[in-house]
């Protein structure tokens, strides 16, 4: 998951055959499963993301690697939710 703009860019125009430019998110998982990093175009410049799990790995729909697998906006915030840990008060000392 080193791959940055130009390289994630590449990938969607060369493998997928796909223009960047669509409006699409596009979503890439580690082969571990721990981080995803998303791409969409605005209109104007790239969006980037990058999130990594806390704990567990993120679900994923199936289908073959190097594929593309449709998913709606409502599958997309869910994959998001998934990497943000409820805030829980820490103890200090004297409690």
């Amino acid at each position: 998951m080193y791959t940055g703009l130009d390289g994630l860019t590449a990938i969607i125009r060369y493998h997928l055959k796909h223009d960047p430019c669509d409006g699409s998110v596009y979503v890439f998982r580690d082969g571990t499963g721990t981080m995803l990093k998303y791409l969409e175009w605005d209109g104007q410049s790239f969006l980037q993301g990058k999130r990594r799990a806390q704990s567990g790995t993120y679900p994923w729909p199936k289908g073959e690697s190097g594929s593309i697998v449709e998913i709606n906006e409502r599958e997309f915030e869910y994959l998001l939710s998934k990497s943000i840990v409820p805030f829980q008060e820490k103890k200090g000392c004297d409690d």
